[in-house]
């Protein structure tokens, strides 16, 4: 009987769980700094689709983690007006870009879609510095094979159907053990 109650317990909890969105999405970031090295970033997002500074819809970026050539990110930045968002579709990024931080260094990574752009027409750049325009010595450098993919993050309701899977397991070995000392 004791089981039985918590097979309910469990397989409500699920339900519960189940009822309810996941709060984010993660993403890698991946890319390299021409003259400087790998930068590899976790990106974790809003769940929903808003609209970034230039009216497109995308996925804001609420945390990240990661490395920039071998030093650790310690988190995002407003540096260079930055809107921090990325998009599932390529470019990934807007002119207003992603922008985080190393501790030392505030870092800006953009795509270059406007006369106006911070990167070259049709490519990515990062600024660092004390400016980000293009062109200008110590503030830009060149980025090459910028990539974003989904991480696959178990949802709260995988969690609870594999728990449920493994009490009911549990539930029937308790019960055939029980069946044959009985017999």
């Amino acid at each position: 009987m004791g089981y039985n109650r918590i097979l309910l317990i469990a397989a409500l909890a699920g339900g519960a769980l189940a009822a309810g969105a996941a709060s984010a999405r993660v993403y890698d970031l991946s890319y390299t700094v021409t003259g400087v090295g790998p930068v590899d970033l976790v990106l974790t997002t809003q769940n929903n689709l808003s609209q970034g500074a230039y009216g497109d819809l995308g996925y804001q970026v609420i945390g990240i983690s990661g490395t920039r050539n071998g030093v650790a990110v310690t988190g995002l930045s407003t540096a260079y007006s930055a809107d921090n968002y990325v998009f599932t579709s390529s470019p990934n990024l807007d002119y207003a870009g992603l922008s985080y931080d190393t501790g030392s260094s505030a870092f800006g990574l953009f795509w270059g879609n406007a006369p106006r752009s911070r990167a070259a027409p049709g490519s990515y750049g990062e600024c660092y510095a004390s400016g980000c325009n293009f062109g200008v010595a110590n503030t830009y450098n060149g980025v090459t094979g910028l990539t974003l993919s989904p991480v696959g993050v178990p949802e709260p309701a995988s969690w609870a159907l594999m728990l449920i899977g493994v009490a009911g397991l549990g539930a029937a070995m308790r019960g055939r053990k029980g069946a044959a000392l009985a017999s």
